[in-house]
Order: C-alpha cells, then sequence, then structure tokens
C-alpha cells in the first residue's frame, strides 16, 4: 500500500531500485487514500510497461486473476 507520506519515494527511488533486481518480473503499486493500482511488469530485458486500474481484474505473471475490488474490500473511503 502506498501511503500519502511514502508515495513519492516508493514511484521513485524504491521502485527503480526493485527494477534492478533481475528476476523481478512485476510489481503492484497499490494506493491508499484512492482506488487505483498500479501494475508494472517487465516485458523484456530492461523494458517495463505500467497499468493503471480503477477497478477489473489485473493479471499476473505467474496466471493468477487478481480483482482490484479485494485489495480493497476492508478500506473505508472517505470523501475529500
Amino acid at each position: 500500500m502506498l501511503s500519502t507520506s511514502t508515495r513519492d519515494y516508493d514511484r521513485g527511488a524504491k521502485l527503480e531500485h526493485y527494477k534492478t533486481i533481475p528476476t523481478l518480473r512485476e510489481v503492484l503499486l497499490v494506493d491508499q487514500p484512492e482506488r487505483r493500482v498500479e501494475h508494472h511488469r517487465r516485458i523484456e530485458g530492461d523494458r517495463w510497461v505500467v497499468a493503471a486500474f480503477t477497478e477489473g481484474c489485473i493479471e499476473l505473471v505467474l496466471g493468477v486473476s487478481l480483482p482490484t475490488a479485494e485489495l480493497y474490500d476492508m478500506i473505508e473511503f472517505t470523501l475529500r
């Protein structure tokens, strides 16, 4: 989960560090204040693609389909 206090670091330097791990195939960044999931996937070598989800299912490399609703099942959102 991305918190408001670490969001910039998690999306920046921390994510770039993770992407240097040769065996890492994908990273999910789950936003906490709003319903949004970023799916970063390695497609070849050092090339990555990113897709953002607010609903639906995320298809993971392992063949698992992850419904975004389940990620947020226990979170209560407040209006800003």
